[in-house]
């Protein structure tokens, strides 16, 4: 997990467009409104780490309704908009939801959501790519016991650390990955209570789980990629191990992909029976 790139250069700037890009009475509306949009923009960008403690949603259910339509009635300017957010990404995250790290992105999740807090329905850095299974379980949960608990991919550093891990057993001859979170003690408890609750609010571990037969298949399409070359064991592990860190490269030290990679590679069973 890393952070995405983000490239607004002003948000509510992009509120403007959007609001100016509207059939009248929402445009009308819009724009009367930007006065009072414009103080909770400049709290989201300038204090996002009390964000979690902000008031319930000041606006009247009429301008609430109008707020939320700039997303869900969308306009060319707020298309445009999405496709920045997107294009800033490094290649990898062009698609990959970062979220979970296991399909591409379809959508883009409100990380405070529409319906707590209408006023940042197209506030750029309130927009977070992601795919349909997790803003399905994700919905509008993003605090718990006055705390953040889902992962900002644009305001949070992920600390190069790791703490997620992999166990390989086997089932006879057939490989098994299980994935687990596991802290050093010195890990910032905040972060840590942010992580343990957005893999649990996803289901991760058990979403790797169930993914991870994936990665044995794409073994056996590298591995059957070099056979005509008749590599030894310690050749495959180590071409296995320096795509692990290939893709650690690209997705952080906590991708578990890349972790089951870097798992199977150190294992001299696996390797015997891939090479056998």
């Amino acid at each position: 997990m890393i952070q995405l790139n983000y490239n607004i250069a002003n948000a509510i700037a992009e509120y403007d467009l959007i609001s100016h890009s509207k059939q009248n009475p929402s445009r009308a509306n819009l724009i009367a409104l930007r006065p009072h949009v414009n103080p909770h923009y400049t709290e989201y960008l300038n204090a996002f780490n009390n964000i979690h403690g902000k008031a319930a949603n000041v606006f009247n259910v009429n301008d609430s309704t109008e707020l939320r339509n700039c997303y869900n009635n969308p306009t060319g300017a707020l298309d445009n908009l999405k496709v920045r957010l997107i294009n800033c990404q490094t290649d990898t995250f062009k698609f990959l939801c970062p979220y979970c790290l296991i399909i591409n992105h379809t959508t883009f999740d409100h990380y405070i959501p529409q319906e707590e807090q209408p006023v940042f329905s197209v506030c750029a850095k309130n927009l977070i790519p992601c795919c349909g299974l997790c803003n399905g379980k994700k919905l509008q949960y993003w605090k718990e016991g006055g705390q953040r608990a889902i992962i900002h991919f644009y305001n949070d550093i992920i600390p190069n650390e790791k703490f997620l891990f992999c166990d390989l057993s086997f089932n006879g001859s057939i490989p098994i990955l299980n994935f687990r979170l596991s802290f050093s003690s010195t890990f910032d408890p905040a972060i840590r209570f942010r992580i343990e609750q957005h893999f649990t609010r996803l289901d991760l571990i058990n979403r790797y789980d169930k993914t991870a037969p994936k990665v044995l298949s794409d073994i056996d399409t590298d591995f059957n990629s070099l056979i005509e070359f008749t590599p030894t064991v310690d050749e495959v592990s180590h071409f296995l191990s320096n795509k692990a860190n290939e893709l650690f490269g690209k997705c952080g030290d906590n991708y578990w992909y890349a972790l089951a990679y870097e798992t199977l590679s150190a294992s001299n069973i696996y390797m015997v029976n891939l090479t056998a």
